[in-house]
């Protein structure tokens, strides 16, 4: 199984603490396990790690996120970069099979 986590939006939902230089999923907001503070994304690659499951997830984002995530998760994260176009088929498209 793969797992495709698509992590390319810009998160104005959470406005005023995201905007288009903070996305929402990477503002630390929730409360890891230590009592310190994590973001959504760093929270959902802990908890596919806690599950055994982590070796086979991908995170597909923009360019300009591509450097958040790496930030948030260290660069041993297999990280694809969506084309220009936005939208959630190229994302998949990238990391199916051939």
């Amino acid at each position: 199984m793969q797992i495709i986590l698509l992590s390319g939006g810009s998160g104005k939902r959470l406005w005023p603490l995201s905007n288009n230089t903070r996305s929402k999923q990477f503002i630390k907001l929730l409360e890891a396990p230590d009592g310190s503070k994590e973001s959504m994304v760093q929270r959902v690659v802990r908890q596919l790690k806690e599950s055994g499951i982590a070796d086979s997830v991908t995170i597909a984002t923009s360019v300009a996120q591509r450097d958040a995530i790496i930030n948030h998760l260290g660069e041993n994260v297999d990280v694809v970069t969506e084309p220009e176009r936005r939208d959630t088929f190229p994302a998949i498209a990238l990391q199916a099979p051939i």
